[in-house]
């Protein structure tokens, strides 16, 4: 089509009018892309910075570290629950034996093997794996750090790293130091380190760090799997952002060549070259990300191959998420909100009903000489407080008013406008990235557990960004007041920092008062909660009175930690009996190797996240009788004058059971 036809069909005006709108258009597009190289570093919006802060922006975080450190000192261990995997699964294998074969894990394996050489290289102390979560916990506060820069000015990316040292790294229900699971913290770190080097990807436009951050998907997948997901979706939007740029940056030169007065930045990329001019492009930017994923993926995979057979690693051990149990389905559904999606979709609402009052009351005090949106401000607020409330009643307890909740909407809003403005590529990127990480609670982001400190990091920069540029940026447009940006980040950093204050005094208080009772073992000293810590130090001291160093010593359903702290050993290939989680083959091998064990020690704890309560009573029946008909009760630690106090009661007390003489 030339000009002329394109004259006739009335898609322009005269040639002159056409050509001078096509140069507009073309000179605004050069400009975006020259924005889309410049480094994506704002300073200029964020007007409220404290100059200390600014000249020393790394202290901040050093001391706020140094402080939570001092104030939780060995009292980041959560006994009995997934601490016995983390500590004694590292020193069986380093003592020989094998991982999946000898003994069940359900995550990749590199998180095992590499605590498993510091127990070779440090010795097998607990004081040897938290100090590599201290260190590993302050590379993720240097990452989300640096990803921050990337949207913030270097104040605002300070306070970022400061609420990610106090709401993940130090929360008392899931600290970063003593984690629910190594795995897990290794695979946070290697993801967020794939996230920083895509950004640095696509800012300095280097292929490099782009295969770089293959190299770092790969470290997530042997990590822990879901985490490979969220690398991916890191990879995924930079390459997204490459092929955009890289196809504008191409209709630009062309357009100059052909001259101003065509149509052809207007037609689509694929309708000009064809589907294979795109599947090449595709192919050459994803050449650098691939090369970096296939050194370790070989070599994974020649281990994998050579060691175990597909059945044990697919079906037994469900590294793949197939054939999970009823009990790890249901588990996954709690976490994710599926089991209750209605009341998990109004909570989320009622998330979203906090935070928008939280917007409107900053707007309220940050306008002056715009009374209609005061109004507006003040009606809507009100409007949204109420449905939050009205949301808190109808919950009845299952919602604790966080707006962390209406996250995903969040993140959804923020990837939507990012992908439709050209400077916007960072904000893009870690918002994908962000969205991914929640995928596994996408409707029931919690503010608390052992979970949210993996989920949280680049949620929470997110947050910083909207509460002081997105929010003030928005009020001042709304108002008409330019000086209403500087009232409304005023308004941000006090909401942010009274938050945060408030939140580190609440988080050392608990730990201060809940974690009192002292434990001192040859493996390790830490605290642990009053009532259970007396019951766990009585355990302990009974083992250590009545058993040899290194005698086989099981524990059911979970807590070989004991096994660990005592210093004996933990003989039996599965050390946490979810419920249905153990075959009836394993379930039978385990009541053979009763026939060998002096003693069995049965720990109170429910299962009830996994739709089952009492250990060989809901589930493991036979286990259960099998127990019951070899075995005698010769102590109970935590509950001494009631010898007939079943497993699912509410206290917590260990029961410690001797071999019947034949």
């Amino acid at each position: 089509m030339n000009r002329d036809e394109v004259r006739t069909t009335g898609l322009m005006g005269s040639p002159r009018q056409y050509s001078r709108a096509l140069r507009v258009v073309a000179s605004l597009r050069l400009h975006a892309l020259r924005s889309l190289r410049a480094p994506n570093y704002p300073y200029a919006t964020d007007t409220i910075m404290m100059p200390r802060i600014h000249q020393h922006t790394l202290t901040w975080p050093l001391a706020v570290f140094a402080v939570m450190l001092a104030v939780s000192w060995r009292r980041w261990v959560s006994i009995i629950a997934d601490s016995g995997r983390e500590l004694d699964l590292p020193l069986r294998l380093s003592n020989g034996e094998t991982l999946y074969r000898d003994i069940h894990y359900l995550y990749t394996p590199l998180a095992a093997q590499v605590n498993a050489q510091l127990y070779q290289w440090f010795g097998a102390r607990l004081e040897t794996l938290q100090v590599s979560g201290v260190i590993c916990s302050l590379l993720v506060v240097w990452f989300c750090y640096r990803i921050a820069r990337h949207l913030l000015s270097p104040a605002a990316s300070t306070l970022a790293a400061c609420s990610i040292i106090i709401f993940c790294v130090f929360k008392p229900a899931g600290n970063l130091i003593s984690p629910y699971s190594y795995s897990a913290l290794y695979g946070m770190l290697f993801s967020l380190a794939c996230l920083l080097t895509c950004l640095h990807s696509l800012r300095q436009r280097d292929s490099r760090w782009l295969a770089l951050s293959g190299g770092f998907f790969a470290l997530a997948v042997l990590s822990k799997q879901e985490f490979a997901l969220v690398a991916g979706a890191a990879i995924w939007a930079t390459v997204y952002l490459v092929l955009h740029q890289a196809d504008f940056e191409e209709r630009e030169i062309r357009a100059r060549d052909v001259g101003q007065d065509t149509i052809l930045p207007y037609i689509p990329r694929h309708s000009r070259d064809g589907v294979s001019g795109g599947a090449h492009k595709l192919f050459r930017t994803l050449r650098s990300p691939v090369l970096g994923i296939m050194p370790l993926s070989v070599i994974a995979g020649w281990w994998f191959v050579t060691r175990y057979d597909w059945d044990l690693l697919v079906n037994d051990c469900h590294l793949l998420f197939t054939n999970l149990p009823a009990s790890l389905r249901f588990y996954n559904a709690h976490r994710t909100g599926l089991n209750a999606p209605l009341a998990s979709l109004l909570q989320m609402l009622g998330g979203a009903g906090v935070a928008v009052t939280v917007a409107c009351a900053i707007a309220w005090f940050s306008v002056k000489a715009a009374p209609s949106l005061k109004r507006r401000a003040l009606l809507i607020g009100l409007a949204a407080l109420s449905f939050a409330l009205l949301i808190g009643f109808v919950s009845r307890g299952q919602w604790d008013g966080s707006p962390l909740r209406a996250l995903p909407l969040l993140l959804l809003v923020l990837l939507w406008q990012a992908r439709k403005q050209t400077n916007q590529g960072a904000l893009f990127i870690i918002a994908a990235y962000s969205l991914a990480a929640l995928l596994r609670v996408m409707l029931r982001v919690p503010s608390g557990g052992a979970f949210g400190s993996f989920f949280l990091p680049t949620s929470l920069t997110l947050l910083v960004y909207v509460l002081l540029r997105v929010l003030p940026d928005a009020i001042a447009r709304w108002s008409n007041e330019s000086d209403a940006v500087t009232r409304a980040q005023r308004f941000g950093w006090a909401l942010l920092v009274t938050a945060l204050v408030c939140t580190a005094v609440v988080f050392g208080i608990r730990y201060r008062r809940t974690y009192s009772h002292l434990i001192e073992t040859a493996r390790g000293t830490f605290y642990a909660p009053r009532d259970a810590g007396a019951a766990y130090g009585e355990a302990l001291r009974w083992l250590q009175q009545n058993t040899r160093t290194d005698e086989a010593v099981a524990v059911f359903p979970e807590g070989s930690d004991l096994a660990f702290f005592s210093e004996r050993r933990m003989p039996l290939r599965h050390q946490i009996y979810i419920p249905g989680l153990v075959s009836e083959r394993d379930e039978t091998r385990v009541i053979e190797q009763l026939r060998e064990l002096r003693y069995v020690l049965i720990v109170n704890r429910p299962m009830r996240e996994f739709g089952a309560t009492a250990f060989g009573q809901d589930f493991y029946q036979r286990l259960g009788q099998a127990l019951a008909e070899q075995y005698r009760v010769v102590q109970i630690c935590g509950a001494p004058n009631e010898p007939d106090i079943a497993i699912g009661d509410q206290r917590f007390f260990i029961k410690i059971l001797e071999r019947k003489t034949p």
